[in-house]
């Protein structure tokens, strides 16, 4: 601690603690001070070292984690014979003889002077050596780096003192102080112990706190995703606020909306990854190998490139950390659900220049539904390598596989024609002989070098391949109702196999700089993904009857009996490649704003024939090149915790594919755009993050079916289209996320969303009436205190209002049919099928056993409620949800 140099004002300067303001005046006598300032420097320095053990997150069950700042082993003293000169210069030696990475500073490191490093130190003493008088200081990151940054000053605090009893008066006269710790924005959110991230990368690839970004984002940390227990991709999205999930029937995958438009873009560390199209089964991925998942919802051309304004989806993989670390996972649960986990990180060399992690998790499982037996596998590693002072390389690969009986998802019923659902038990599974195996393999590597304490480079590559194949069987009817129950029949359905590879790349130059007296930051650089998929589908057969009684009626009862050559193929790729800018410059005090731009290129080759169509004819090529998607954002500091943001965003969708009528002119691509009107509040030095935004979102341009030219066939194309179709989406996103108080963390999301169609004869009906108006999500947990402080109680709730589905059916004709004995072909009629509003909670209890273990029990659906998680059509896909089911787990902790 700095010399107290004055009673008026006692500065602090411990590296990022931050002292509440305390003031309390008297007068002192001249001859007294040293005393006074004597007492009350060893009170505060008590004082902070009790704060800071208290939530140091070893000391207690209470504690907040945070970065370490010390590894001030013996061991790992060493001597330094540093000279004083430039810092930068200081610096650059001392990464080269340490092995530590430096990010982040001011541009004003540059010309400032160190005294150097000399003596025995360990790294962070060597550091604040360096930095001595320089007004900077580092802390080290969970991935073992060091971030630079200006110290902050720090408010001031004054004491009043009694002249004839200096300590006592002192004494009584400070109250308690909270005293915490600051931490600096991190993109990761392993061991922090919160449920907010200090800073995301997605909307804008700077890592940079959620803030300061004016978008609508939410974020699933890692210590949420361990207590909710939440294994696979498809259960994290439907924790974050505003998605929802249609799932997949026979060969297709499962679909995901927000605000009402179909969610497709996913990016991993901020970059592109593949191009996921309606066939991909393969996104179901564990989520063992990730540290947070981040949603931005709004449309992202900017940066994910073709999609649908309704967001994206950033997964954060986990990264080696400077020391060494084991973590382990058992758990058992509900319908022979069991899992084991293990992940290890630790450094490869003495000097901790390389450092490795891998993860492995094995999930078997059985289903509510009866016939169904999965197990998920995964392996994931990744390597750091610190090639110099500045230069960083990674290096990793992971791999799915998902094998085993019945499909991956529920299955899907018919219901009776007034809307009712027909007998059927929620265990009613799919015949044995249905499967879905898919794997996924994945291999990147990232390059990043640090010019200065200011600007760095980045080089991204990926490499993903992957496969599915599957059989299913499904129930169907053509129009169920009380008195023909006998017309749903069980489908042997169809058979698929689908391969998916993908290559991408990502380059960009970002940093910070100083222009006219104020602080700017800046990013550029181009990104190329080309994913190319091909796939076929089969018919079969098992000769199964109409189902007369559900009670009586077993799946296995009709095995397959034949399976047919392919009668459809589709192969094709797309390729999109853009060059893009961002940009955040502070204008005039609390005034920023945010421009960027992308100038994309977009193509693709699409070929989906039957076999009995010419398979000679050349694919037509589609392109649409100089789509430019721009973006800009207005931001103003109400104070230092609040920021209120305008923003538009826009983004666009290929439809080369179609062309239209007569002319056969390719269609421009449909557009999205959205103005949103925020406020974003930061709380408890960013450990609880809210945000409030209103929007309002459009899609024109978008292909409209006008109608058919049975002599119009190009292989790739489709006729006969217009541009007539536009949408419109608004509404209002809520969040608040992080600690309300020591042992209370919460996350909690609400969405309202009003759609509607605003073209032709449906104009002002709601076109995603799958989407429900209001959905709320939340999860909290609160910690017990004092003798109680080893037990965690905690909880969460998905509620949703109505949403429902409609169409037309043909009515049963007893005379119909070619042969007059009945068909399916009397007058049609409408339908629409609602689903009433849910809420369906889930618990948590959680106990310390020790520092290594703790021991948890997870029930989700609390209260057993029935519902349908999907609604279909009189035919089928109306899909049960997950019944009650219970969850234990024992996790362990080693360093």
């Amino acid at each position: 601690m700095p010399f107290l140099h004055r009673l008026k004002c006692l500065p602090l300067h411990p590296p990022t603690l931050t002292l509440a303001r305390q003031r309390v005046c008297a007068a002192v006598p001249a001859t007294a001070r040293k005393r006074y300032l004597a007492a009350v420097s060893h009170m505060l320095v008590v004082a902070g070292v009790a704060g800071m053990t208290a939530w140091m997150p070893h000391a207690t069950a209470q504690g907040i984690s945070e970065p370490s700042h010390s590894d001030g082993s013996v061991q790992s003293r060493r001597l330094y014979q540093i000279p004083a000169g430039p810092l930068s210069a200081v610096l650059t030696r001392l990464s080269v003889e340490t092995g530590i990475r430096l990010a982040g500073a001011s541009a004003e490191a540059q010309d400032t002077q160190s005294l150097g490093v000399q003596g025995r130190h360990s790294i962070a003493s060597a550091l604040d050596a360096a930095l001595a008088g320089t007004g900077l200081e580092a802390v080290r990151q969970l991935d073992g780096s060091y971030l630079l940054h200006r110290r902050q000053a720090l408010p001031e605090v004054s004491v009043i003192a009694s002249p004839t009893s200096p300590a006592a008066a002192v004494a009584s006269a400070l109250p308690e102080v909270w005293v915490t710790a600051s931490p600096l924005a991190n993109p990761r959110t392993e061991n922090s112990g919160s449920y907010t991230v200090q800073a995301v990368s997605v909307g804008s690839k700077i890592e940079q706190p959620l803030r300061d970004v004016a978008r609508s984002i939410s974020v699933l940390t890692r210590q949420q995703l361990d207590d909710q227990q939440i294994l696979h991709f498809n259960d994290a999205l439907l924790m974050l606020p505003g998605i929802t999930s249609v799932p997949g029937q026979s060969e297709l995958a499962d679909s995901y909306y927000l605000r009402g438009h179909r969610l497709s873009n996913i990016l991993v560390d901020g970059n592109l990854a593949k191009d996921r199209n309606q066939y991909d089964q393969s996104t179901n991925t564990s989520m063992s190998k990730y540290d947070n998942i981040q949603l931005l919802r709004g449309p992202d051309g900017l940066f994910a490139g073709s999609g649908e304004p309704s967001g994206t989806v950033n997964l954060v993989r986990k990264k080696p950390l400077q020391d060494f670390q084991l973590k382990t996972n058992l758990s058992t649960g509900s319908w022979s659900n069991h899992l084991a986990e293990v992940d290890i990180s630790t450094p490869l060399n003495q000097s901790q220049t390389i450092r490795g992690r891998l993860v492995a998790s094995r999930n078997d499982t059985e289903k509510f539904w009866d016939n169904a037996h999965q197990k998920k596998s995964m392996l994931y590693g990744v390597i750091d390598a610190n090639l110099g002072p500045a230069t960083l390389l990674t290096a990793g690969f992971s791999r799915d596989w998902t094998n085993g009986a019945g499909a991956g998802w529920a299955p899907g019923f018919p219901r009776e024609f007034n809307g009712a659902p027909l007998p059927i038990p929620t265990s009613m599974g799919l015949p044995s002989y249905a499967y879905n195996n898919h794997q996924s393999k994945n291999y990147f590597s990232t390059l990043e070098h640090q010019f200065d304490v200011d600007w760095k480079a980045k080089l991204s590559v990926s490499r993903t391949e992957s496969e599915s194949h599957g059989i299913h069987p499904w129930y169907v009817s053509y129009a169920a109702t009380p008195w023909e129950e006998a017309r749903v029949t069980l489908d042997s359905g169809t058979g698929f196999d689908q391969e998916i590879q993908a290559s991408a790349l990502d380059l960009n130059l970002q940093g910070n700089f100083r222009l006219l007296d104020r602080e700017h930051r800046i990013v550029a650089g181009a990104d190329y993904l080309k994913t190319e998929h091909d796939g076929q589908v089969y018919a079969t057969d098992s000769n199964a009857p109409n189902i007369t009684d559900w009670r009586a009626f077993n799946p296995d009862d009709y095995p397959l009996t034949q399976i047919y050559e392919p009668w459809f193929i589709y192969d094709g790729s797309t390729t999109q490649y853009g060059l893009y800018a961002y940009g955040r410059f502070q204008v005039y005090g609390p005034f920023k704003i945010a421009l960027g731009g992308r100038y994309a290129s977009y193509e693709s080759e699409r070929d989906n024939r039957y076999t009995n169509r010419n398979q000679s004819d050349p694919i037509t090529p589609n392109r649409n090149r100089s789509i430019f998607t721009p973006y800009w954002a207005l931001m103003y500091d109400i104070s230092d915790r609040w920021t209120a943001y305008y923003t538009m965003a826009d983004s666009y969708v290929d439809q080369s594919n179609y062309v239209a009528s007569s002319s056969f002119r390719e269609l421009d691509p449909s557009t999205g755009q959205s103005f949103e009107l925020g406020v974003k509040g930061e709380w408890l030095d960013r450990r609880l993050n809210t945000n409030i935004t209103f929007f309002h979102t459009t899609r024109d341009n978008d292909a409209v079916r006008t109608g058919y030219d049975w002599g119009y066939y190009v292989p790739g194309k489709e006729c006969c289209y217009n541009e007539s179709g536009k949408y419109q989406s608004k509404g209002v996103e809520f969040d608040v996320a992080g600690q309300l108080t020591r042992n209370w963390h919460i996350n909690l999301g609400y969405t309202y969303n009003s759609n509607q169609v605003e073209f032709g004869d449906d104009n002002g009906e709601i076109f995603s009436s799958y989407t429900p108006r209001h959905i709320l999500t939340g999860w909290t947990k609160y910690q017990l205190p004092s003798t109680l402080s080893r037990w965690t109680l905690g909880g969460g709730v998905r509620l949703q209002s109505s949403f429902y589905r409609s169409g037309s059916v043909n009515t049963w004709n007893p005379t119909g049919g070619e042969d007059g004995k009945g068909g399916f072909d009397g007058p049609t009629v409408p339908y629409q099928f609602m689903e009433p509003g849910r809420a369906v909670w889930s618990s948590f209890v959680e106990y310390r056993i020790n520092k290594q273990w703790t021991a948890a029990l997870n029930i989700d659906n609390l209260f057993d409620k029935q519902y349908f998680t999907s609604v279909g059509s009189v035919s089928y896909g109306n899909v049960y949800g997950e019944p009650r089911n219970v969850r234990f787990s024992l996790r362990g902790v080693f360093h």
